[in-house]
């Protein structure tokens, strides 16, 4: 096969999320991209893009990233001040256990790593059982962020499950992430909206 030629296979590859092919038609649409910088906003495809996600999730705005990874890592920084400071997941979450110790040395995060009690996915009932308060005991790493991902293992974390932490959440001062790099299959599965979900 000649090395401009590309070659395209149909099948359903389920391991990761990481194994999408583009199709020939995104392989096309690289030649007629908007190529701006988006620092600056003048990048209008990218510009168009945080504008469709914004109006998906009706939040504010969106910011594009380049991976899940960097979306994750950013946005649990954002919601942790000054150490120490602990997160509390599932134990098999990406944040926890694929990468590269995020967690430790960019946000200088302790992790509470939990086994969800029904096998599937965490509850109310996991995160309050596994909840650091903070006490004002300098020498501990108060849980402040609760950090749920939705799909995980492919499982679909019920969308009441998610509102009870996250009413929980706010009822106790904690900050909520969801990991949504497979929100879309979720979505599409449940028929839950992507606003209903953020």
């Amino acid at each position: 096969m000649p090395a401009t030629e590309i070659q395209y296979e149909c099948h359903n590859e389920f391991r990761s999320d990481t194994f999408t092919v583009p199709t020939p038609a995104m392989i096309a649409s690289v030649a007629t991209c908007s190529v701006g910088d988006s620092v600056y906003k003048e990048d209008k495809d990218t510009l168009a893009l945080e504008a469709k996600i914004a109006n998906m999730a009706q939040k504010e705005a969106a910011l594009f990233c380049v991976s899940g990874t960097l979306s994750n890592q950013i946005a649990l920084r954002a919601h942790l001040h000054q150490p120490p400071h602990r997160i509390l997941c599932d134990y098999r979450g990406h944040v926890y256990a694929h990468e590269a110790g995020g967690l430790a040395t960019l946000s200088q995060a302790m992790v509470t790593p939990v086994i969800p009690s029904n096998g599937t996915y965490l509850t109310l009932e996991d995160i309050i059982d596994n909840y650091i308060p903070d006490d004002g005991d300098i020498h501990m790493a108060p849980t402040k962020v609760v950090s749920l991902e939705n799909t995980i293992h492919g499982i679909i974390m019920p969308i009441d499950e998610i509102e009870r932490i996250s009413y929980w959440c706010r009822e106790n001062d904690v900050k909520l992430h969801l990991d949504g790099a497979r929100l879309w299959n979720a979505s599409a599965e449940t028929g839950v909206s992507i606003a209903d979900y953020y």
